[in-house]
């Protein structure tokens, strides 16, 4: 190709290498689409990183003061109580002992017994028995003295009473140590008479 002074026509051929370089292109771009066009996505994913950044961070709730439960009522104890305490001299109960109290003057006590013997009694031949309550003390001594069975004659009753607080006993003990503790103790009367002609006279105390 050339123009009329027999030279080529560059103008020409430039224009179709320009056309033909264009269509190549086309279709190059329609078979195969170059990586830089799928760039869109990742640009999506750090749009949506950069919109997250920027967001603004969540403002926590306003702190709240509960109001504390009421604390469970501590119960302490009261001034003691003083309570009616029974003393051991107060009535008869049982007091722990292992070795129980022996009366250790028995031929005194023996004596006082026939002395107070109520004469009227015994002459008649009246005996009896008056069952007594013993408090003997951690000494031996005897502090209380009640009536447990007494005697339908009121005057063995009192002359029982009397020989109870002349007697003398070793004390009684637990574990070693000397405790008072109640006792139950009978007094006994009896009149023996030897013989009527004993008994006679002992009606008769006049008679010679």
């Amino acid at each position: 190709m050339s123009d009329r002074t027999g030279y080529p026509d560059y103008r020409l051929a430039l224009a179709v290498g320009l056309l033909a370089s264009a269509a190549i292109h086309s279709v190059l771009f329609l078979a195969d689409p170059p990586l830089g066009v799928d760039a869109g996505p990742q640009r999506d994913e750090a749009l949506r990183l950069v919109a997250l950044h920027e967001q603004q961070a969540p403002t926590p709730p306003a702190p709240s003061v509960s109001e504390p439960e009421a604390p469970e009522p501590v119960y302490r104890p009261g001034p003691p109580m003083v309570a009616d305490v029974v003393q051991p001299t107060e009535m008869p109960h049982y007091i722990a002992h292992d070795i129980p109290p022996k009366l250790v003057n028995f031929a005194q006590v023996q004596l006082l017994l026939e002395s107070l013997y109520p004469d009227e009694y015994r002459s008649d031949g009246i005996g009896g028995t008056v069952e007594l309550w013993l408090y003997v003390d951690d000494r031996g001594d005897v502090k209380r003295v009640l009536l447990q069975s007494p005697s339908p004659h009121e005057a063995f009753n009192a002359a029982a009473q009397q020989v109870a607080h002349a007697m003398q006993f070793r004390p009684a003990f637990n574990h070693g140590k000397a405790v008072g503790i109640w006792v139950d103790q009978p007094i006994r009367f009896v009149a023996i008479l030897t013989s009527a002609t004993e008994r006679t006279a002992s009606s008769n105390p006049n008679r010679h």
